[in-house]
């Protein structure tokens, strides 16, 4: 049985980055980019008008010319180019392109307009004002996106803007994830004597969805050899293999058994973790496999602390959780020789993280799990942790 930091060296030294490919920028939502991204033309790609109003030069402005001759109008989607003399003025619109050398708006609050085609402006007018610059928000060339960036609908907009169609990103890892148990059954089923619902498979479904995995397959898996193997020997095209259940001493714990006869090279078994001292990590034809206790509890804390690094490895990302420090707000009286992973709730009061560990941590029970928000990390044969105490945190966003 290894510790934790040993487990995580071993996860991080053991699996490697799977590749980058080259994408249509409409599908890059929840992808992470493989290199820099320059932009292809400026933004705004023209100078424009930001209100409604009146195109001026503002060096006629500084004459005693009250009066302005109006030439034409400018809609946001003119595309001819207006030559402006001294002393007229262009309506224009919002969105609309700023004429040749005009570079000040007047917004039409601040106009009055007389007879004969001419306008009068009053208030005091700053040169550029209401002007949106060609290449303002950013430029031809410019880097937009940074290397490793993870790309949000926000950046989505940002990309269409800039005028690339395509983008380099990170291959998404393809991920199996098996289930194992006579007792389990696929939600929608009703249930029988003796049966559970497979909650941890979907949980992990969810998991890796969000971190940009592709779910290969998802599968139940019944605890008898033939058809573990059957399984186990068919991961073809997986980029990382996840199974729950069947990992620890018992009659039917047949996973281990079945994996090495698949052709395992075990990394590790058993970790100083609790919940999740059964887990198993290795390499089957050089693909990740993470086999992880069938409680739900256990399979969530073993996912946070040890399956997201591979995943971060594989697609060369970086974490989403975060270790923070936060003042106990209840008596922590949990003593064992693992680390301790406690489900709690955290909130923020003055600038100040608190944090209050819930009561009953027995591995099986989902709705503690649903309720948290953090996990408190608890070391090895610590004392009993007194309210007020520093404790560390982790916070899966």
């Amino acid at each position: 049985m290894i510790d934790v930091c040993k487990a995580i060296e071993i996860i991080k030294s053991s699996v490697k980055t799977i590749g980058n490919e080259k994408i249509n920028i409409l599908s890059s939502m929840g992808r992470y980019t493989s290199k820099e991204v320059k932009a292809k033309v400026n933004n705004p790609p023209f100078s424009m008008s930001a209100m409604d109003g009146y195109a001026i030069k503002f060096s006629s402005k500084s004459s005693n010319k009250t009066k302005y001759s109006v030439k034409e109008e400018v809609f946001a989607g003119s595309r001819h180019d207006i030559n402006m003399k001294e002393f007229e003025t262009i309506r224009i619109f919002t969105g609309g392109k700023l004429p040749k050398k005009a570079d000040t708006i007047i917004i039409q609050e601040n106009a009055k307009v007389l007879k004969g085609g001419l306008v009068s402006f009053k208030g005091n007018i700053k040169k550029n004002q209401y002007v949106r610059k060609e290449g303002r928000d950013f430029k031809k060339g410019e880097i937009i996106l940074n290397k490793n960036h993870f790309i949000s609908e926000r950046d989505l907009g940002l990309l269409v803007s800039s005028g690339n169609k395509f983008i380099n990103v990170k291959k998404k890892p393809k991920v199996i994830i098996f289930s194992t148990g006579d007792e389990i059954i696929e939600h929608g089923n009703k249930l029988k004597e003796g049966q559970i619902f497979a909650s941890s498979l979907y949980m992990l479904k969810e998991l890796i969805l969000k971190e940009g995995c592709v779910c290969k397959e998802i599968k139940i898996i019944k605890d008898n050899l033939y058809d573990l193997n059957k399984n186990f020997t068919n991961i073809k095209g997986a980029d990382l293999v996840i199974t729950t259940g069947g990992i620890s001493v018992g009659k039917k714990d047949l996973v281990k058994q079945s994996l090495l006869n698949a052709g395992l090279k075990i990394k590790f078994w058993k970790v100083k973790i609790k919940p999740g001292k059964p887990l198993m990590f290795g390499l089957l034809k050089n693909i990740p496999v993470f086999s992880l206790p069938g409680n739900p509890v256990s399979s969530y804390i073993c996912f946070v602390v040890f399956v997201l690094i591979a995943i971060n490895r594989l697609n060369n990302s970086s974490s989403n959780v975060k270790q923070m420090e936060a003042t106990l707000k209840n008596n922590i009286d949990e003593y064992s020789t693992r680390e301790s992973y406690l489900r709690a709730i955290y909130n923020i009061e003055k600038n100040n993280i608190y944090v209050t560990v819930l009561k009953d941590q027995d591995s099986s029970l989902m709705k503690n799990l649903s309720l948290s928000n953090c996990i408190v990390i608890i070391k090895a044969k610590e004392r009993i942790i007194r309210k007020g105490e520093k404790v560390k945190i982790l916070i899966y966003q």
